[in-house]
């Protein structure tokens, strides 16, 4: 039996807010990973982070996915959403990954490591 099938939405909107007013002060600061999947919001995310950079643990890692073709067609650069973060003494990395599910059995025998970009 095959399931019916569902059209895809392919967009949506939703209520947002910086990550400092979702958290505690003691959330933000205490904080050693902070991952944001923001689907195509990663510029306003970082934005909404920039000025409270200073108050994250020294040790803090940052994970935001940044996609080149996807902030040129919002209007932004990758080396200007990226520039509170390099400021602040972060380090950007690529990261391996095609996102075809086909992709994966491979990626899991051999994972490859992530590169440390020394330019966006």
């Amino acid at each position: 039996m095959v399931a019916p099938s569902v059209p895809a939405h392919s967009s949506f909107e939703t209520d947002a807010r910086p990550l400092p007013a979702l958290l505690t002060g003691h959330e933000l600061t205490d904080a050693r990973i902070i991952k944001m999947d923001v689907e195509g919001g990663e510029a306003a995310a970082i934005t909404g982070l920039a000025s409270h950079l200073h108050r994250l643990h020294p040790a803090a890692e940052l994970a935001i996915e940044v996609s080149p073709r996807l902030l040129r067609k919002q209007g932004h650069s990758v080396d200007g959403v990226l520039q509170p973060l390099l400021a602040r003494g972060f380090h950007p990395y690529l990261l391996a990954n095609d996102y075809r599910a086909r992709g994966y059995p491979g990626v899991l025998q051999r994972p490859r490591p992530p590169v440390r970009l020394h330019r966006p």
